[in-house]
């Protein structure tokens, strides 16, 4: 049934209850509208109306013996909205763990629909200034909907699990809000761990697939990863469709059943396939193991993007009817200090200021050469000085000396090349130091630093031909000049990118350079 508008929903809903239909089922239909009309009045900051509207649904299902559902669970999330929506956060939190705990019984514990009950639950806590345990029943949601991420996009393609993962329920805005507000390293290890386990999961997931197809052309193995797919496929399938008309012990039973298959499964896999280990190896990657990892000299920087939670409160921080609950974006960075384990995390303020610096940063760069060369670098130096004011000097003072920097940026700072930042009237950073390597994730450190000893000297190339013989395009490809290179990707086939023959003589420069100051090393 489609409606104009939530008043005449509103209206629909109130007129079917004055309706008798004198069928058995009849209840179950009253139960459905009163619930609907419970949710509008959530919708409406009505939270009075809202909670008698769930408490007399609660009532019915009782009264009929449905106290064990779904749709029983769902009723007590409502009224837990409205509880919370009148700041009445102890009567929310309480009802919120009544949902949790229905739910945990009829779907088990790992079902996707947990990560919403903890999320709301982490809310209400956030809300009430409890920010520990906000942060912790955050991060248990995040870790429910992290390894149905996992599970689910085993069988998806990239652009299916891109949207699966940017859709589903995460804990980490609640937790790091709470990070914000509740200073120490113990709860930051934390947050920050949470973080490294979620950063870029569709990311690995589709280098690993590619990994195996190319990697290996047996077909014995190409037959184990069908068969961890098709157990995946159907252990998300049992979780995702919940128990039917199933008891909820046969339910659970199926489960185990189905992740026991998966784990067989992918125990043969592992067996056979190298790669396949690497990728259950790093998705157990974790803060301790990473921090462990970090060379004495070298500091680590994660920087994360994400909705930084603001509620409104009486002066006196009262109750009040409603309390609206706004998300800014925002950026934060975390820090490991050079020689520590003991992480830092630092706000460095709202998304669209920051953005708004890396934009400008991006114009003059890109721009800049069109002028005199002492104007455009002075215009240069003035946005990429504010850039660095607002992602690395606040940073900078917590690197404890470190001689390298690992970067692990986040939204827009993925655009940012620090090195080239300004600091101070004629130097860069990349001059300045410390040497900064750009990491895709956390995680890519263990695997760095399991290679062994970083090796010595430089390589060099020059002279590139992008179009070479095997790659030009057919005649009809049209020349792009460089204005062209920032095209969308479907354009990209038309694209021509010319040689540059003079990039040897740079090339034979900075060998030059090296070996003079190879040269001049101790032990050289």
């Amino acid at each position: 049934m489609l409606f104009r508008s939530p008043l005449e929903a509103r209206q629909d809903f109130e007129r079917s209850l004055s309706l008798g239909t004198g069928t058995a089922g009849e209840w179950r239909v009253r139960a459905l509208t009163l619930r609907n009309l419970g949710s509008l009045a959530n919708a409406r900051n009505e939270h009075l109306e809202a909670s008698d509207r769930y408490r007399e649904t609660l009532e019915l299902l009782r009264l009929h013996g449905v106290s064990q559902s779904p749709e029983f669970a769902s009723v007590l999330l409502g009224l837990g909205n409205a509880q919370q929506g009148l700041g009445h956060f102890a009567q929310a939190e309480s009802l919120y763990r009544a949902a949790l705990e229905v739910h945990t019984r009829i779907l088990g514990p790992t079902h996707p629909l947990l990560a919403l009950d903890h999320h709301n639950l982490a809310s209400t806590l956030l809300q009430s200034g409890a920010y520990a345990a906000a942060l912790d029943t955050a991060l248990l949601a995040e870790d429910v909907s992290r390894r149905h991420l996992r599970l689910v996009i085993a069988g998806l393609t990239e652009r299916e699990a891109l949207h699966y993962a940017a859709q589903r329920v995460s804990g980490l805005d609640v937790a790091l809000t709470a990070a914000v507000h509740v200073p120490g390293a113990a709860l930051w290890s934390r947050a920050w761990d949470g973080v490294i386990r979620s950063r870029a999961l569709v990311l690995d997931e589709m280098a690993e697939r590619h990994r195996l197809v190319l990697r290996n052309a047996d077909p014995g193995l190409t037959m184990l990863a069908a068969r961890v797919v098709a157990a995946s496929d159907r252990l998300a399938h049992l979780t995702v469709l919940g128990r039917g008309g199933a008891s909820p012990e046969v339910h659970l039973a199926r489960l185990e059943q189905a992740r026991l298959e998966q784990e067989r499964a992918e125990r043969a896999l592992a067996e056979r396939s190298d790669a396949y280990r690497r990728k259950q190896a790093r998705r157990e990657i974790g803060f301790a193991k990473i921090a462990a990892s970090v060379p004495q000299d070298v500091a680590l920087i994660g920087y994360v993007r994400f909705h930084r939670f603001e509620f409104e409160r009486d002066a006196d921080a009262a109750p009040k009817k409603d309390l609206p609950r706004t998300s800014i974006p925002w950026y934060g960075a975390f820090i490991l200090p050079s020689g520590g384990h003991e992480p830092r995390f630092v706000s460095l303020g709202p998304a669209e200021q920051v953005e708004e610096r890396v934009a400008a940063w991006q114009r003059e760069a890109a721009e800049g050469w069109r002028g005199m060369p002492t104007v455009a670098e002075a215009r240069y130096r003035a946005a990429g000085n504010a850039l660095r004011e607002s992602i690395w000097d606040s940073l900078a003072v917590y690197l404890g000396g470190a001689q390298r920097v690992f970067i692990v940026p986040d939204g827009a700072l993925h655009l940012v090349n620090f090195a080239t930042l300004p600091t101070d009237s004629r130097s860069y950073l990349i001059e300045t130091g410390p040497n900064l390597h750009l990491l895709s994730t956390e995680r890519d450190v263990v695997e760095l630093m399991d290679k062994g000893r970083m090796g010595s000297g430089i390589m060099t190339a020059s002279s590139v031909d992008f179009m070479s013989s095997m790659l030009r395009a057919p005649s009809t490809t049209n020349r792009g000049d460089a204005g062209t290179r920032g095209a969308q990707c479907a354009a990209f086939q038309s694209l021509w990118f010319d040689s540059l023959p003079g990039t040897r003589i740079e090339e034979r420069n900075i060998a030059r350079l090296w070996r003079k100051y190879h040269a001049r090393l101790p032990g050289a």
